[in-house]
């Protein structure tokens, strides 16, 4: 946990600062008879800000995150779950957070009393996993350019207004995910569009993707009716297109390129860059075959020379990480570093024209 969730917990709320208590001329006792009553207050707002406002499942005080009141009304609690990122308790019913991952997940998703996930992802979510815990599924891929009024009220309808708690996700719970959580909360916990973009920006939406903040701003709560007139089924599993499911593997195969450069490539089993070489080969094919098969055609020539570039962009890294392998006191990490960054330049560059 970061040093400044213990700051926010102390003070009680994000951006309020503790009165200036120090003006003036005081004496030294009365100084010190005012600085032991501020620090009672804010050792009593320690101990009430962790109290959790949901049923939890039991985890060390380590594990244990503090309560975030942005604004005076809206609180917000974290916790570390097991195969979990950025698990948030936006409400009793609503959380929000990163595809679950393992038994283990679904596990703890359950024993929160949640009985419905919402995957905005393009991934295919599991199903299976989740139905073994009495979870049901329901597959709402969404784009980071925003959520559509009919696609938002949607996802209330599939979040539903019983009381067992409901989780939504996207891969890494940091930009679709919360806003689609924050779309909910808006229709089902009377959250204003202040308090949701708030929301966003604590859980690390970022503002690359005005179009998600859009979605919020601009969002019309359903009426009961409106609900109604969705037709029943509307959710469930979609789909997912082939130029999805590939982007989905790629960016499977960049993150854990991303986890063997923070460790300088090492691998306990094997030499240096051998086990990040491997996974170069199947990042480049994928590129390679995304455009063979002449997936994202529809989106034109200029897509297709970008997937062009990607690809011959980690052709070079793969060529650096096998020097890499084959004299790894021959080869400044920087120059294998400055290639798997020219390649996320490129994917970048792609996502902005054609994604975002």
């Amino acid at each position: 946990m970061k040093k400044g969730f213990d700051r926010a917990r102390c003070r009680g709320s994000v951006g309020r600062e503790p009165d200036d208590i120090g003006r003036g001329k005081r004496t030294f006792d009365g100084l010190a008879v005012l600085a032991g009553f501020v620090v009672v207050l804010l050792l009593g707002a320690c101990r009430t800000s962790i109290e959790p406002s949901v049923a939890m499942p039991e985890q060390s005080a380590a594990n244990r995150s503090i309560r975030i009141q942005p604004i005076p009304t809206l609180s917000l609690e974290r916790y570390h779950l097991p195969g979990i990122e950025n698990f948030w308790a936006l409400s009793q019913r609503i959380h929000s957070g990163s595809a679950p991952r393992e038994d283990a997940a679904f596990e703890a998703l359950a024993k929160l009393g949640i009985r419905t996930v919402i995957s905005v992802d393009g991934a295919e979510p599991d199903v299976e996993t989740a139905a073994r815990h009495g979870i049901r599924t329901v597959h709402m891929p969404m784009g980071y350019s925003g959520i559509s009024q009919e696609d938002a009220w949607r996802l209330v309808k599939a979040a539903g207004s019983g009381s067992e708690g409901v989780y939504v996700h996207c891969h890494k719970g940091r930009h679709r995910g919360p806003a689609a959580a924050a779309l909910v909360c808006m229709a089902l916990e009377g959250w204003s569009a202040t308090f949701a973009e708030r929301w966003m920006h604590i859980a690390g939406t970022s503002e690359v993707y005005a179009g998600l903040y859009n979605s919020v701003k601009f969002f019309q709560v359903p009426s009961a009716q409106d609900l109604e007139n969705i037709p029943e089924g509307s959710g469930g599993t979609v789909e997912v297109s082939p130029l999805v499911e590939c982007m989905v593997q790629i960016e499977n195969r960049f993150e854990t390129l991303r986890g063997f450069a923070a460790n300088d490539y090492l691998s306990l089993e094997t030499q240096p860059g051998r086990a990040a070489r491997n996974e170069s080969v199947l990042l480049w094919e994928l590129f390679g075959e995304a455009r063979r098969m002449g997936l994202g055609g529809e989106l034109g020539p200029d897509y297709q020379g970008r997937l062009a570039s990607a690809e011959a962009a980690a052709q070079f890294l793969h060529e650096q990480l096998g020097r890499l392998e084959r004299d790894a006191s021959g080869l400044p990490l920087a120059i294998v570093n400055a290639a798997l960054e020219s390649m996320a330049r490129e994917c970048a560059g792609c996502h902005r024209v054609h994604r975002d």
